[in-house]
């Protein structure tokens, strides 16, 4: 993100759909901006409108907030990677379109509006 350049939001078709990952230099950093949003967690999900799976960690530097809504738990568990399909269908893509039309600027919002009061 262009004012946070160690936090990165991603988007996939397999796996957890959306994801925030904080992935600087610094191990200390990306767990001190991770603590920080693990403590709006009630509120950033709520925003998100999602429970997300927080991956921290004290002994790497990626940190991560992986989405694990019920359509992107049952839609990812069709489409792992390395597996017999590792590519959505084409039936399930206006689906999946319409789902991320309407999360992906939720998610964001919720983790932008939770790192505002973030003091780096």
């Amino acid at each position: 993100h262009k004012d946070y350049p160690t936090v990165t939001f991603a988007m996939s078709q397999v796996g957890y759909l959306l994801e925030l990952r904080i992935d600087g230099s610094e191990i200390e950093e990306n767990v001190r901006l991770f603590d920080h949003l693990f403590a709006q967690k009630t509120e950033v999900e709520k925003g998100a409108g999602f429970p997300l799976d927080w991956k921290r960690s004290t002994t790497s530097k990626r940190q991560s907030l992986k989405c694990l809504s019920e359509f992107a738990v049952s839609f990812a568990s069709k489409y792992k990677r390395g597996g017999t399909l590792p590519v959505p269908d084409r039936s399930d893509w206006d689906e999946y379109v319409a789902w991320m039309r309407e999360n992906v600027s939720k998610f964001e919002k919720s983790i932008l509006a939770a790192l505002k009061s973030y003091d780096s």
